[in-house]
């Protein structure tokens, strides 16, 4: 067993290295390093269902890359936090929340978009039902109903058609109001916090940033971006598996007469 311990002593007498890593086994009092030369000291010592699980967390050469790429990305559109000490120290701070504005600018912009997909679906089942949503792209008909009538059709007009066909609670609808009020301040001003919906009645206290509220919380916080998220995910998990047909009145009638 000696010349199985004695290269992690030599590790340690000697000047650590960059990529060494030191640390203690669960199940040996022995330290060991992760060195590529002692890597069948590492296999061997632990056990082979930490071993299995750590062969299965690998990444495959496709999300490496996708990773290495959402790091470039990051840096490109200024939201990597991660480098702020590379920033001149009188601007991290500004730097900062900008940051964290435009993760939750994005986050907001992108789940309104999922929500009027959802209801540019459920008009496109009214209006031309199929099985098979994919192969009804293929044809003409469809293309052209989602040409010109789906994308000129603003979030609320298309709320309002399925609120008169579908039964759709007034929570769920008033959430996905708020949900577009807020995408709108968030995408056509860059100051929200500007606009005169935000602004409380009487004058402005000095020195006094004027928050943009969502259910009582301020939305560039983490109580505030949760609360949107959870909402979010409430409404589409309603419109995904709990949206159903409106009985119309006169047929109401007519089953009331039938019995």
């Amino acid at each position: 067993m000696l010349w199985i311990i004695l290269p992690q002593l030599a590790a340690l007498a000697s000047p650590a290295k960059k990529n060494t890593l030191v640390c203690r086994s669960e199940h040996s009092n022995i330290l060991r390093c992760g060195d590529s030369c002692c890597g069948w000291f590492v296999k061997r010592t632990m056990p082979r269902s930490t071993w299995q699980l750590s062969m299965a967390d690998r990444l495959t050469l496709k999300q490496k890359a996708l990773l290495a790429e959402l790091e470039q990305i990051s840096e490109i559109v200024r939201v990597d936090y991660w480098n702020i000490r590379q920033r001149p120290r009188e601007s991290r701070t500004a730097v900062l929340e900008v940051m964290k504005r435009e993760l939750v600018r994005g986050e907001i912009i992108g789940q309104y978009t999922l929500i009027d997909d959802f209801l540019a679906t459920e008009l496109c089942r009214y209006f031309l039902p199929g099985s098979n949503q994919i192969a009804q792209w293929k044809t003409k008909k469809y293309r052209r109903f989602n040409y010109f009538v789906i994308e000129r059709l603003y979030l609320t007009q298309k709320l309002a058609f399925l609120k008169d066909v579908y039964d759709i609670p007034k929570q769920i609808a008033h959430t996905i109001e708020e949900i577009n009020a807020l995408r709108n301040a968030m995408a056509h001003a860059f100051f929200p916090e500007n606009l005169r919906v935000y602004h409380v009645k009487g004058p402005p206290a000095p020195r006094k940033l004027i928050p943009v509220l969502y259910r009582g919380d301020d939305i560039f916080s983490a109580a505030g971006a949760r609360k949107f998220v959870e909402d979010c995910a409430h409404v589409t998990q309603f419109l995904r598996k709990k949206l159903k047909r409106r009985l119309n009145t006169t047929f109401r009638r007519e089953m009331v007469k039938s019995k």
